[in-house]
């Protein structure tokens, strides 16, 4: 008798304001292929009734519109992030009522710290997957505490130093976790190791529209998380992919970039479509693809990680590459039809990045190794 495969998929951030469910998702539902659980990013609020909180306000829903995440198959949604408390508490209540009520698992927000710290669980013959999730962005507003709604985090520090004899020139950057704040992040790891049978951490991270670019943060925060007890990691919030590492024979995906992220224009905010556009080109030094996808060029490649557990024979990484297009709908790409400047792309960064994976097709997806 064979043994049974457990198979995971994630996702990168998703969210569904503006678009409609079913056409934003016609190029991956259904297309994925079977999974026993798939986790995705739900990066926004979804609510009727929003709280003016000071952070964007732009980044609001109809609770209806999650329906998208069944549409896509997901089972567990990750919430910690910079924008889930856009519309204050009503904002995340609301969608984690949502979420709740159609028996999709959630972690990383909650109506308390405890409770944004629990463990998402799903068990699946006989296997328990476990996945935890963490804000490592900001803003303080939206962080959760014992007695109000909000994300669990991991508190990183900004230092800028001048360290060379220029005043008023450009300073290094330098970033890392504080020390209550890593141990916290360690604690849970190791807890929830003990509960189930494969771990997956997320972690909202990175710079934003900085292809390549990791900030020193996140290589020693991500594998903190691997010593801890984690089987896999996965990073979200840049906006664009990031590299793959293998770290102790387990899989870090620095960034999945985006999955389902249609661009809305708030008019007060926003201005006409090209003032817009000429904003962000200026803000972060790119020509966004098109008005309805205002993402740097690089953000057409993206992907979603796979894990195949096999019982007493270890972690197997993979990948399936995605291409999106100019309406931002992600299309599952086969290796003959995209599928190849998905992987050198992956690999280009990797390698730049100076992270330390191999790449090798199998099939239409991508196996991810130790380096040889």
């Amino acid at each position: 008798m064979s043994k049974r495969t457990t198979t995971i998929l994630a996702t990168g951030d998703i969210t569904f304001r503006g678009a409609d469910p079913e056409t934003i998702t016609a190029g991956v539902a259904g297309k994925l292929g079977a999974a026993d659980a798939t986790i995705g990013h739900v990066e926004t609020p979804y609510t009727l009734h929003p709280q003016r909180t000071g952070v964007n306000q732009s980044q609001v829903a109809d609770p209806a519109l999650l329906r998208g995440l069944e549409l896509c198959g997901i089972d567990i949604a990750t919430l910690a992030g910079n924008h889930i408390w856009d519309a204050g508490e009503p904002g995340l209540v609301d969608t984690i009522d949502w979420l709740d009520a159609h028996g999709i698992a959630r972690t990383g927000a909650g109506r308390t710290l405890d409770d944004a710290r629990r463990m998402a669980l799903v068990e699946r013959s006989g296997v328990k997957i476990g996945v935890l999730s963490y804000n490592c962005t900001g803003p303080r507003d939206g962080w959760a505490t014992s007695n109000k709604p909000g994300t669990a985090y991991v508190h990183v520090i900004t230092h800028y130093d001048l360290d060379h004899d220029c005043p008023g020139g450009a300073p290094s950057v330098y970033t890392f976790p504080t020390y209550p704040s890593l141990a916290a992040f360690e604690a849970d790891v190791r807890a929830a190791r003990g509960a189930c049978d494969i771990l997956v951490v997320a972690l909202h991270k990175g710079i934003l529209h900085r292809p390549i670019v990791l900030a020193d943060y996140e290589v020693p925060l991500s594998r903190a998380a691997i010593d801890a007890g984690a089987d896999v990691v996965v990073g979200h919030h840049a906006h664009v992919l990031r590299g793959i590492e293998m770290y102790r024979g387990k899989p870090i995906y620095h960034g999945l970039g985006n999955f389902i992220l249609p661009s809305t224009r708030n008019a007060k905010a926003d201005g006409h479509p090209q003032d817009f556009m000429a904003r962000r080109t200026r803000l972060y030094d790119f020509e966004p693809i098109s008005d309805a996808y205002r993402f740097h060029p690089d953000a057409r490649f993206s992907l979603v990680a796979k894990i195949e557990v096999e019982a007493g024979a270890g972690l197997r990484a993979k990948f399936i590459p995605l291409l999106i297009d100019e309406m931002a709908v992600p299309h599952v790409v086969s290796r003959d039809a995209g599928g190849e400047e998905v992987f050198a792309y992956v690999r280009h960064i990797s390698k730049a990045a100076g992270l330390s994976a191999d790449f090798a097709w199998d099939g239409d997806e991508v196996v991810v190794s130790p380096a040889g």
